[in-house]
């Protein structure tokens, strides 16, 4: 006994497979969160380091500019006040525009010494006890001429003084500080000393500000002729605010520490310095000069000083500290350290600052905030498999299947060539979503494959499934040619994208003519057009409807024409030969490059027609094949028998004015009627040689209607009663 075959459906596989996943991802989920945690703080951390160093280098940058520049400029030369105050515009400029500058000053050989500090607002005018209009104070001390026989004639000729600015450098105040003067000698400091010692730009270690207690830097360098050292004080105050802005979770500590663990900056508000106490000699000691001990304004044991990260009153800073020494100044060191039972992850990353001694960033995370995420995760993962594997059912075959069958139907009406088939929708199942679209394209392939071969060769090709060979078939067809007048002197004068323009709405026009009179373009040949109809579908009407195509695109013409005068353009004018034949009919080519096309004489003939309408002066110049076919349902008036290259038998041809059919676009005007008339007249007693009597009544249809035809029908009058039967009729 054979047990029937089980058939399950897709969806309900997808729903057991959908099941299976969940409970592996459910078992991995934390794993990979836990992993997924511990990059993420990695990487915040790296970044934090980047950043920070790069606004340190930003604050450096800026500052190192403004004390070269400075050291250039003509503040350095001058040997009085008055000269030095004409150069604080210069100065106002450069504290403005560098924010981090808390001051610009000059030390000179002499002893003088010139500095400009900026008071940045309001706020911090009434902070330092001044006028609350107060934005750059001045502080000076000058050396007048020195009588060095006269006791005491030193310290008389020694001024110093405080002078006060608003923002427009308009002169607030002014206060004399001969104690000032006296106890200070720019040439004993450090930042001095240093500079005078050195070529370079010479940066001091980081160290608190006595005037404002905030954490700086200075630079100094010496003027090219030497005479003078600048200096620039700068504020590393900013660090706290790029620590805090960065912080990784919220139970994060950073901190921003120099070379022996005392703090530079710190990512919660808290006070990093300290008076009274001894200065650490590793806080005053220049980076490019060790010799020197002491900065501009460490001088006094009341000078502010920096914390140590142990006195931060953060546990795992204390921890911290015990390793610190094994710190990398190349690379980041990770540590992981336990404290009141809490797990923390530690990272201590060099910022290494050119021509200075290294910083650390100092980041210290609780572990149970790195994976935090990584718990969410594993418990929505539980979750989510639970509600996944109930909802399977209905989902599978809305999302699923349903759009599967979808996928199949569409399928199979592409392959019959079903106009009715429309697009398909995007789904957001990146597998349904790629096979839509391929189905799309395809469509639109063999939509765009319409455009080169006719569309029911090609329906037959896709129900067939049969490979395209090359081959054709003797067939019964009427072949259409179509071309521009003049095209070659229009080229020539008008610019190529206008031409291109003018020519695709004429080719449009042609086109559409074509299609609706169910012909088939077989090529487009510059400006010429190549149509035939009874084929690829058999068509027991192909001549009229070859003929109909050609009024209507000839009267479409006439209101292109009409916009194109309107737009100042020169008007085009089309020419059409049409011919009946038997020709052969099929893929023509080869393997690599096949061309569904018409071959043989009969299409020669049409080419031929086309061209004779320059000739006769016509428009639509159709044989007696067509006339045969369709004679009886057109409007046509007999031009001349003619014999083309390659024929020797001569054959009537007849120029198509209208169709006898009613429609107020394709019928023949009265006018195009009386033609007909009087021309089918006059060419029979041509057609019998009565030439005297055909001449005047060709003369008559010049006379009545200044018919091009009509005038070359008299030319050939005359010529035959001039020669009568002496020479046949030549090939044209």
């Amino acid at each position: 006994m054979t047990l029937p075959r089980i058939r399950v459906p897709f969806f309900v596989l997808l729903i057991l497979l959908i099941a299976m996943i969940s409970a592996a991802l459910s078992v991995v989920s934390y794993k990979m969160a836990n992993e997924a945690s511990n990059l993420t703080a990695s990487q915040n951390t790296l970044s934090m380091s980047t950043e920070t160093l790069q606004s340190i280098r930003r604050m450096l940058a800026s500052a190192r500019l403004v004390t070269r520049l400075t050291s250039h400029s003509t503040l350095t030369q001058q040997e009085d006040l008055e000269s030095r105050l004409d150069q604080l515009g210069f100065i106002k400029e450069a504290l403005t525009d560098s924010p981090t500058i808390s001051a610009i000053f000059i030390g000179y050989a002499t002893g003088d010494f010139f500095l400009v500090r900026v008071v940045r607002d309001q706020q911090h005018a009434v902070a330092l006890k001044m006028h609350p209009d107060t934005r750059l104070v001045v502080q000076s001390i000058e050396h007048t001429d020195i009588d060095q026989t006269t006791p005491g004639s030193a310290a008389k000729n020694v001024h110093g003084r405080f002078i006060y600015f608003d923002q427009d450098l308009k002169r607030i105040s002014q206060s004399y500080r001969p104690d000032y003067a006296k106890s200070y000698d720019p040439r004993t400091r450090g930042w001095y000393k240093s500079a005078a010692a050195t070529n370079g730009l010479v940066t001091s270690a980081p160290y608190v500000f006595f005037t404002d207690g905030k954490l700086g830097q200075t630079l100094s360098i010496k003027s090219p002729d030497e005479r003078s050292i600048i200096g620039v004080d700068i504020s590393l105050d900013t660090l706290n605010d790029i620590l805090q802005s960065k912080r990784i979770t919220t139970g994060t500590h950073s901190a921003i520490v120099n070379d022996d663990g005392f703090v530079l900056a710190f990512d919660y508000e808290q006070k990093l310095s300290e008076t009274n106490s001894p200065i650490p000699k590793s806080q005053a000691v220049n980076s490019n000069a060790k010799s020197v001990t002491t900065s501009a304004q460490q001088i006094t044991s009341s000078v502010p000083q920096l914390k140590s990260l142990r006195e931060m009153n953060v546990p795992i800073f204390s921890t911290v500290m015990s390793t610190f020494h094994e710190r990398d100044s190349a690379k980041p060191v990770l540590a992981n350290f336990n404290v009141d039972e809490i797990a923390w992850r530690v990272s201590t990353s060099p910022l290494n600052i050119e021509g200075g001694s290294p910083f650390y960033l100092v980041i210290a995370s609780p572990d149970h905030e790195l994976l935090a995420n990584a718990h969410e995760i594993r418990r929505r993962g539980i979750f989510l498999a639970i509600i996944i594997s109930l909802c399977s059912l209905p989902i599978g075959y809305l999302l699923i299947s349903r759009p599967l069958k979808k996928l199949t139907n569409n399928i199979q009406g592409l392959m019959e060539f079903s106009e009715n088939s429309v697009p398909i929708k995007s789904s957001f199942i990146t597998e349904l979503s790629t096979l839509g679209i391929a189905i799309n394209r395809l469509r639109q392939t063999i939509l765009a494959f319409t455009a080169y071969v006719p569309r029911e060769l090609v329906r037959d090709l896709v129900k067939s499934g049969a490979e395209i060979q090359v081959g054709g078939e003797s067939r019964y067809l009427t072949i259409l040619f179509t071309d521009l007048k003049d095209f070659s002197a229009l080229s020539e004068t008008t610019p190529s994208r206008e031409l291109l323009q003018r020519v695709s709405y004429y080719l449009e026009l042609m086109t559409l003519a074509i299609k609706e009179e169910e012909g088939t373009v077989d090529k487009f040949i510059g400006d010429a057009v190549m149509a035939f109809w009874g084929a690829p579908v058999l068509d027991q009407h192909h001549a009229y409807h070859a003929c109909h195509a050609a009024i209507k695109g000839q009267r479409r013409m006439v209101a292109l024409n009409e916009r194109l005068v309107s737009e100042k353009k020169t008007p085009l004018s089309v020419r059409i030969g049409i011919h009946t034949d038997a020709v052969l009919v099929g893929n023509i080519g080869s393997l690599e490059r096949l061309s569904y096309t018409v071959m043989g004489d009969g299409v020669n003939i049409a080419s031929r027609l086309e061209g004779i309408n320059k000739t006769y002066g016509t428009k639509i110049c159709v044989s007696h094949a067509v006339y045969k076919e369709a004679g009886e349902r057109l409007w046509l008036r007999p031009i001349d028998k003619i014999r083309v290259k390659g024929r020797e038998s001569e054959f009537l041809i007849y120029e198509l004015l209208g169709i006898r059919d009613g429609s107020s676009e394709t019928q023949a005007t009265e006018t195009e009627q009386a033609l007909c008339e009087l021309t089918e007249q006059a060419y029979a007693l041509y057609a019998v040689k009565r030439y005297t009597e055909a001449l005047s009544a060709y003369k008559d249809i010049v006379e009545r209607f200044d018919d091009t035809l009509a005038q070359v029908m008299c030319e050939q009058c005359q010529a035959n009663m001039t020669v009568e039967g002496s020479t046949p009729t030549q090939p044209l």
